[in-house]
């Protein structure tokens, strides 16, 4: 897994966990790192009602301080 880009917010540095091929995915990822504490957020659904292309994918971010927490509770449920 690699991460792509960094942003600064206020005092959480986010960074690119993983990409969602629809909001329903990414919502729940989101959730699950939610309920263990993790800060995230969802870039790019852009409140979608119908499914996006393989093109057009929408990313989780997270605290970059809790990469390791993340990686390892998304890998669960997830293939990453």
């Amino acid at each position: 897994m690699h991460t792509q880009k960094r942003t600064m917010t206020s005092e959480y540095q986010f960074i690119n966990i993983g990409s969602f091929s629809d909001t329903f995915q990414a919502n729940f990822a989101k959730e699950i790192l939610l309920s263990n504490g993790i800060t995230c957020r969802i870039v790019g659904d852009a409140f979608q009602i119908i499914e996006t292309s393989p093109a057009q994918k929408i990313s989780l971010e997270i605290n970059s301080e809790d990469f390791l927490k993340a990686k390892e509770l998304l890998e669960i449920y997830f293939e990453l």
